[in-house]
């Protein structure tokens, strides 16, 4: 019943059938009448197909992955339409020659490009689309891509010139690239602004970072409530912070001869700083040489923070008082050529996924992905094969979705592959995909390809190309899905179209036209199916 209720419909049919075998004439009192427990719990397991899943009670994407817990599933079903407004220039995100470790500044990423980075991580929270760049923090009107308030899409004005001062910096020798993410927790919005280098070069003088977090109002148009800052040298914060409502949670790095990974908490209404845990210190890739760009967000569930410090160690956290639950380490390449790097090494974006008692982690510093039990931190399983998946999308239908180059099942269970996809070809993901419904949306430069989540099987391609004004070329990012838009954020964009088959809706771009409707090839059409 536990797992009819969880939503996990996948386990319950195989335990429901265990109980049947060891219990078949088992009778008693349940909900005011005599009945038998086998059939009840049939009847219960065959109701609950019927039932609307958790995710699909809130539309809101409230923070990187969805929710806090790292695994948020889209409500509904998407069937992607015309352009719903013109696009929404960002500009790209600056980035670094990492003159020093030659082979990470190579032009293939994994999952994206150097020259076209997959920075941009935005929001849908009720009719707004929100978004953070170098400079600014962006709202939008996500119905009509206008600016929510007035007319400067700005809500947060960040200091040009430091900004400038930045992209100098990564063009000449930063270690890693920028990323941008939110969070929304009612009324606030906060965001990490301001420099991305979260560790310095080993001998130099100290550095005060003057990377902040902010937290702004969304009921006063944006209006700054607080902002805080690393009041010591050699302090930064990680990435965009966590809420419960009451607490923020935010990690954060030491610059010594070893970086140290912390995190802190402050206290939502004013951030005043409540405590701060220490929870290792490790040799990073950079090895002191050059500057570091990190973004390690933490993961909230159960009252509980896990952190994947990319230094060697997973830990979790009582959220109440900091106090560490458990440490596990795992192993570390002893050796590598940072001239052609492994492709876990671009696994810059990967916190621990979440699910029902299961933290599963895919470090930057290890070539595995490996489930942990969330509440002694003891060894589930690992999957040594799928070092290229460099994003944890979720899980659902009884697999762990990742991918990078490309897209992988991988059995949550018993951390077994259960399907890739492509196996071989030259097609290569582009950007962050989406679980929604019972599919999974995997992007690539002119496509989104669609997949069932449990068994893998071949649904859907969704051609860009087909959905925009005669002679814009296509280009795809990281998805986002909510309030009947898909958003795609592209390395220099945002695209908003129309979803739920909106057939004949009409837009108006670039001064053309547009009829929505889904025009869809089959992937047998273009010679691919999933490999099982």
């Amino acid at each position: 019943m536990v797992s009819i209720l969880d939503g996990d419909l996948i386990r319950a049919v195989g335990e429901v059938a265990r109980y049947k075998e060891l219990h078949a004439g088992a009778k008693g009192r349940f909900a005011g009448r005599d009945v038998v427990y086998a059939e009840f719990l049939e009847k219960m397991l065959a109701d609950a197909a019927k039932w609307p899943s958790a995710s699909s009670l809130a539309e809101d994407w409230l923070t990187f992955a969805g929710d806090a817990s790292r695994s948020r599933i889209a409500a509904g079903e998407i069937d992607l339409g015309a352009p719903a407004w013109p696009a929404i220039e960002l500009g790209s995100a600056p980035a670094s020659q990492q003159a020093f470790v030659s082979g990470l500044a190579q032009s293939r990423r994994v999952g994206e490009e150097r020259g076209q980075l997959l920075s941009y991580h935005p929001l849908i929270v009720g009719n707004l689309l929100l978004v953070s760049t170098a400079d600014n923090v962006l709202a939008y009107d996500v119905r009509t891509g206008k600016p929510a308030w007035g007319e400067s899409a700005i809500i947060y004005p960040g200091d040009m010139a430091l900004a400038a001062s930045q992209r100098a910096s990564y063009v000449r020798s930063a270690l890693g690239v920028p990323r941008f993410t939110l969070t929304v927790h009612g009324n606030k919005l906060f965001a990490r602004m301001g420099s991305q280098v979260t560790a310095g070069i080993q001998g130099n003088p100290p550095v005060r970072s003057n990377g902040h977090i902010v937290c702004l109002d969304l009921h006063a148009e944006g209006r700054l409530l607080w902002t805080i800052a690393p009041h010591e040298d050699n302090w930064a914060f990680e990435g965009t912070p966590v809420c419960d409502g009451e607490h923020v949670y935010v990690g954060l790095r030491r610059s010594e001869v070893n970086p140290q990974a912390h995190v802190a908490c402050y206290d939502a209404e004013t951030g005043q700083l409540k405590w701060r845990r220490f929870i290792c210190s490790a040799q990073s890739p950079a090895r002191g040489v050059v500057e570091e760009c990190t973004h390690n967000l933490l993961t909230l569930a159960q009252g509980m923070l896990y952190y994947n410090t990319n230094l060697g160690c997973v830990a979790a956290l009582d959220a109440n008082d900091g106090q560490i639950a458990w440490i596990a380490k795992y192993p570390r390449p002893k050796s590598g050529d940072l001239s052609r790097p492994a492709a876990h090494f671009y696994r810059d974006l990967t916190p621990c996924v979440y699910d029902r008692g299961r933290i599963i982690a895919a470090p930057s510093d290890c070539d595995r992905i490996f489930a942990l039990d969330a509440g002694s931190g003891r060894a589930l399983w690992e999957a040594p094969h799928a070092d290229d998946a460099v994003q944890l999308l979720g899980v659902a239908g009884g697999n762990l979705l990742a991918s990078g180059d490309r897209l992988w099942w991988i059995d949550v269970e018993t951390g077994k592959i259960a399907h890739v996809w492509p196996e071989q070809s030259s097609l290569r993901g582009f950007g962050r995909g989406l679980l929604a419904g019972d599919k999974v949306f995997w992007p690539t430069r002119d496509a989104i390809y669609v997949f069932d989540q449990q068994s893998g099987a071949a649904v859907d391609v969704m051609d860009l190309r087909r959905r925009l004004p005669e002679g814009k070329d296509a280009i795809g990012g990281n998805l986002v899905a909510s309030r009947g838009r898909m958003v795609i954020a592209t390395p220099t964009q945002l695209l908003g179209f129309t979803m739920y088959g909106q057939v004949g809706e009409k837009t108006e771009v670039d001064g053309q036209s547009q009829t929505g409707g889904p025009s869809s090839d089959t992937l047998e059409a273009r010679g691919s199916t999933p490999v099982r």
